[in-house]
């Protein structure tokens, strides 16, 4: 290569005044020579072009840091050696498709006796290769066709049309025989470095903030040469063969430029077999072949399957997988949602061609992977999960003794399906679990006693454990609800659900770090009689609901369940969801609300927005229809009969969303990170009071306000309402880690935000010292004033904890390994600060103790406001193992009276409180 400073003046001036016209040449000239070395540089299995392309983008990205004083050669053949190293690192850890021999360098250009070979050559190559490929490069070059334009009539991705397009070229090029004229190589590598080009003036386009207009669209030369080749694979037959010169129907030969212009006018399903190719080059006649097998058209939407396996590598059915489709412009408003069958898998149909994440809700911050759909084929996504928790423990009544016969459960919630069931205990209590995810809740049950209640194996004061003992409390013993299930005509119904409705459950922290989930499992089917014999918490649960396919939903008081409850026949409502402009509302949520009950019926919207509920009872009813959680809901009230239909066809609204694009600090797209979306107007209650409510997995939900950016660094965020929203960007992976870049005061509906990764930051250091001294293992947790964001940090082994913070103010909370959680005051983090809390010292415990008569509900609070369990303990509620301070004690007593007074809580001591009418 020359060192020519004509071209480092090309460099600069798009540097300095973003001239695309100026790269653009800069690439014409020195590209072809960079594909030789990268020929000779790249290992085998790495495409050219790519490392090519590569060099190009990271010196856009690197642009300010070039001396235009100095030669640009030598500075980009740096760059073009490091991008060839590490791919060629990348080839090494990956499975790819193993290349033909490489072609030696100093191929001479083929002279114009060569071309009708050449031109043969291409064809065939085209020819044979797959129908995902052929169809979008006979679009593009014979055609003439863009990518968008491609991608609109094939229904994917761009950017899926542009990798398909880039692999074809390279499918093409190793296609020809290595003795060929090497020409034809070059014709192929010119094609593909025309796209290549468009590539890199699309990202240098991007960088400086210009329109897709000023990107120079001038096309190489080449790239008409092999329309040429691909014009006689498109048109195939007798007109084929007239334009090589074999004569056609009728005699009449047709120009170079009338084939070219007829092929313009074909599209990629009009694509002969190979065999009928062959035939019309030699210029044979090309009779129907009767044999000939149909042309096969691609389905732009691929499939998902996503097998869970344990650490021992066994399928782990009933987990619940989420799955994110970011090729979906509306992945916002589909909701794929699935759980494992019995041999771990879950396979998601319909899934648009690109980028897809999954996301199991199963360890602390879940556990994610990430793949690539192509169309009209299945991607099989294998997901090993770290091992669960070894858990062990007793179950005891509420005075302390242990019960025999009694079970612990494992499940998402008190009131769903059991995932781990342990054997009944002994005499001493003693139960064993292995293997239980983090993610689960675990209570115990026995007959004629009500359950436990549950903890949460995923607090992060358990969360760094790999075994748990733990002890659960069983209700005092009660007469349990006996009574039949049956029809209308006195019919028994075997395996009738009834589940247990009631006081919304409450979540408190415990002194042994754990977090406890106050409300009460009820839950149970009816045997083949129909008989149903359930134990429930009468302080806690109010209502039954009962369920059985083909019957009524039915709500019942407790109070009021005798030894018979009848089912009525099912009434219907079906309908067709769509949105404004027509198109059918697929996956849209339907919620019916009988009236005066507690439980919806729900279901989503096929793929062409048909949906039915069945189950409904007689009487009013209120439906409701909203394509997700942040998107306007349309309602219809009515009265419906029983076993009666009624039809609805709403009418939806689009979610609002937040459109923009992710950069780094060089200004290239940041890719697969994640984006946050919070309110900046909601009023700023205190966080962590409710940090334990809204991490119970029956509570929290999925966050919808969030997104994954694309590939080029593009994303689409959910809003909930008109407002003003806080957009956080975070690394890949990382759910609750630091926030790197950061746009305040975004308005609901924005598009074009530019969210870009900032530096520096600032941090909270702290080192955790136990009661002497030594260094502790615990988590800091920080909620972000005004908008609720929560990052994490866990301590090393020298109990030190470093969380990088993105300048504001935080309240701050120190959770322990197997400890209450306690509060570290509100601080403010400013840009490029440490700010250093110093060595935090575990204080010893307290206990309180608090004596009250049967029938008062007690509440306990620290100053902060975070809820803290009272167990109980014989004639007495016990709360051991409480941070030092002062704590809010308060409820209504057994004659009704409002109880609230502050106590205070010594280390090391027990205080204790007296509670009489």
């Amino acid at each position: 290569m020359a060192q020519d400073p004509r071209l480092s003046a090309l460099f600069d001036r798009y540097r300095r005044e973003g001239d695309l016209s100026a790269l653009a040449k800069l690439f014409d000239e020195l590209s072809p020579e960079m594909m030789r070395v990268a020929r000779h540089v790249a290992g085998r299995g790495i495409d050219p072009e790519d490392v090519v392309q590569s060099t190009f983008l990271a010196s856009i990205e690197r642009a300010e840091s070039f001396d235009a004083a100095r030669p640009i050669v030598p500075w980009l053949m740096g760059i073009l050696i490091n991008q060839a190293r590490l791919a060629n690192r990348r080839r090494a850890t990956r499975y790819e498709e193993a290349p033909s021999d490489d072609v030696a360098d100093g191929a001479r250009e083929p002279e114009d006796a060569e071309a009708h070979e050449v031109r043969d050559a291409v064809a065939r190559a085209l020819a044979d290769l797959p129908p995902t490929y052929r169809e979008v490069l006979v679009a593009h070059l014979a055609e003439g066709k863009p990518p968008h334009e491609i991608a609109r009539e094939l229904g994917r991705p761009q950017g899926t049309v542009r990798a398909q397009l880039h692999r074809g070229l390279r499918l093409v090029r190793r296609a020809l025989p290595a003795g060929f004229a090497f020409g034809a190589l070059s014709l192929v590598d010119r094609t593909a470095l025309a796209t290549v080009r468009r590539e890199v003036l699309t990202a240098a386009a991007r960088a400086k903030s210009l329109p897709a207009s000023a990107i120079p669209r001038a096309l190489p030369a080449s790239q008409v040469a092999l329309k040429v080749a691909v014009a006689a694979l498109v048109l195939g037959g007798a007109v084929a063969a007239a334009w090589l010169g074999g004569g056609g129907a009728g005699g009449q030969g047709l120009t170079l430029d009338e084939a070219v212009a007829s092929g313009s006018s074909l599209r990629a399903g009009d694509v002969s077999n190979p065999g009928r190719h062959v035939e019309a080059v030699a210029g044979a006649e090309t009779a129907p072949d009767p044999a000939a097998a149909p042309v096969q058209t691609v389905d732009p939407l691929g499939s998902v399957r996503v097998v869970v396996r344990d650490a021992r590598g066994e399928p782990v059915p009933g987990v619940r997988v989420d799955l994110l489709a970011w090729g979906d412009p509306r992945w916002h408003e589909r909701d794929r949602t699935l759980v494992t069958d019995t041999e771990g898998a879950a396979e998601f149909a319909r899934v648009h061609a690109g980028r897809v994440g999954v996301h199991l809700d199963l360890d602390v911050g879940g556990v994610q992977a990430r793949a690539d759909v192509v169309a009209g084929n299945r991607t099989d996504l294998p997901i090993a999960l770290p091992p669960g928790i070894e858990l062990t423990g007793v179950v005891l009544d509420r005075r302390g003794n242990p019960v025999a016969g009694a079970v612990v459960e494992a499940a998402d919630d008190p009131n769903a399906k059991p995932r781990r069931i342990s054997e009944p205990t002994g005499p001493d209590g003693r139960f064993h679990l292995s293997d239980v995810p983090r993610a689960l809740n675990v209570w115990a049950r026995a007959d004629a006693r009500a359950a436990s209640e549950a903890l949460w194996l995923a607090s992060p004061g358990w969360s760094q454990r790999d075994s748990l003992d733990v002890s659960l409390v069983l209700g005092d013993p009660e007469p349990p609800l006996e009574f039949v299930v049956a029809d209308r005509r006195g019919a028994p119904i075997a395996g009738a659900l009834v589940q247990g409705q009631g006081v919304a459950a409450v979540a408190r922290f415990r002194a042994d770090g754990a977090v406890v989930l106050n409300g009460r499992a009820a839950r149970t089917h009816s045997d083949a009689n129909g008989s149903v014999r359930l134990c429930v918490d009468r302080a806690r649960v109010e209502r039954l609901t009962i369920f059985a396919a083909g019957y009524a939903l039915r709500e019942i008081e407790v109070a009021d369940a005798g030894s018979l409850v009848t089912l009525d026949d099912s009434a219907r409502l079906h309908g067709v969801a769509l949105f404004l402009d027509g198109v059918a509302a697929e996956d849209a949520r339907i919620e019916a609300w009988p009236a005066g009950f507690r439980s919806p019926l729900t279901t989503r919207a096929d793929a062409n927005g048909s949906w039915l509920l069945e189950g409904v009872p007689a009487g009013e009813f209120l439906v409701r229809a909203s394509v997700s959680d942040d998107a306007p809901a349309v309602e219809l009230r009515g009265v419906v009969r029983e076993g009666g239909a009624i039809e609805w066809n709403p009418r939806l609204e689009h979610a609002p969303v937040i459109r923009g694009v992710a950069r780094s600090v060089h200004g290239g797209p940041v890719k697969t990170w994640l984006v946050k979306a919070v309110r900046e107007d909601e009023p700023d209650s205190a966080p962590l009071a409710s940090w334990a409510g809204a991490h119970v997995p029956m509570q929290r939900g999925r966050d919808v306000r969030q997104c994954w950016t694309a590939m080029d660094g593009t994303f689409v965020v959910p809003c909930g309402a008109a407002g003003r929203y806080r957009l956080e960007l975070r690394p890949r992976a990382s759910w609750s880690g630091p926030v790197l870049g950061a746009v305040d005061g975004v308005p609901a509906g924005a598009k074009g935000v530019e969210v870009r990764v900032q530096e520096p930051r600032g941090y909270v250091h702290a080192r955790v010292l136990d009661t002497r001294g030594r260094p502790a293992v615990g988590t800091l947790i920080a909620v972000r004033r005004g908008s609720g964001a929560e990052h994490r940090a866990a301590s090393g082994e020298a109990g030190e904890i470093k969380c990088d913070l993105h300048p504001g103010t935080y309240e701050l909370l120190l959770w322990p390994d197997g400890q209450a959680p306690s509060t570290l005051g509100v601080h403010t983090v400013h840009e490029d600060q440490r700010l250093d809390l110093g060595d935090v010292r575990l204080t010893e415990p307290g206990t309180l103790l608090v004596t009250a008569t049967d029938g008062a509900l007690i509440e306990l609070f620290s100053a902060q406001g975070l809820p803290f369990q009272l167990a109980p303990n014989a004639n007495a509620l016990v709360a051991r193992g409480l941070p030092p301070g002062s704590y809010r004690v308060r409820g209504r007593l057994a004659d009704g009276t409002a109880y609230d007074e502050l106590v205070r809580v010594d280390a090391g001591l027990t205080t204790t409180l007296v509670l009489a009418p």
